[in-house]
């Protein structure tokens, strides 16, 4: 959850399309890089042409910087990664839900309506994949990793049990690729998956790095 305690806002200018943290606790607002759109946590102030309407203590969102209204928001209470696309359309957020889950979330930002999960969109694929139910998936981890123009890449990582709901556990790595407009996927490949070889994110985040 958000502290009570916001801590000191902080704004990013409109500039490149490197990654930015989120951190739980703190106040932020980020521009996009073309400055259409504003990226803004709970407890951050809201310019003078937005809309004081926001949705919930501990949520998140985006505002059209024109009409000043909020495009999309969600619900906010982990870590995470925002990846403004390069299309000036889309933006991806790299949510950390906890321990045993992560999810890349896709926002069409000319639309008003919920981002897409698409650790939640190729799950049914996945679970084919590793022959299990979902009950037999104890931690599930997908990742933004490329923005490739009209499509994403993404990596889909799970944990599961190889026999019956526990007992010993094996992993995989999968990797996707979407289309942004249709959502259609296709599975591109599996990789090695160990403690040399882990599924891949995207290069320029560090949220992994000391």
């Amino acid at each position: 959850m958000f502290s009570a305690v916001m801590l000191t806002a902080i704004e990013a200018p409109c500039a490149n399309y490197a990654p930015v943290s989120i951190v739980v606790g703190v106040a932020q607002r980020a521009r996009s890089p073309n400055c259409k759109w504003t990226f803004v946590t709970s407890g951050a102030d809201l310019g003078k042409n937005e809309n004081p309407a926001w949705p919930g203590k501990d949520t998140a969102g985006f505002i059209d910087t024109r009409r000043g209204a909020i495009v999309s928001s969600l619900n906010m209470e982990a870590g995470a990664m925002l990846h403004w696309l390069k299309d000036d359309k889309y933006a991806v957020i790299n949510y950390f839900d906890g321990s045993g889950a992560a999810q890349p979330l896709l926002f069409n930002l000319g639309r008003a309506k919920h981002p897409t999960d698409l650790a939640e969109l190729v799950f049914p694929d996945v679970l084919k994949r590793i022959h299990k139910r979902s009950s037999q998936v104890y931690h599930y981890y997908v990742y933004f990793i490329a923005d490739e123009g009209r499509r994403i890449t993404i990596s889909a990582s799970p944990d599961f049990t190889l026999v019956g709901d526990e007992g010993q556990g094996d992993s995989r790595c999968y990797i996707y690729s979407i289309d942004k407009i249709t959502l259609k996927y296709h599975f591109v490949q599996r990789l090695p998956y160990d403690d040399t070889h882990p599924c891949p994110h995207n290069p320029d985040e560090k949220w992994d790095h000391p």
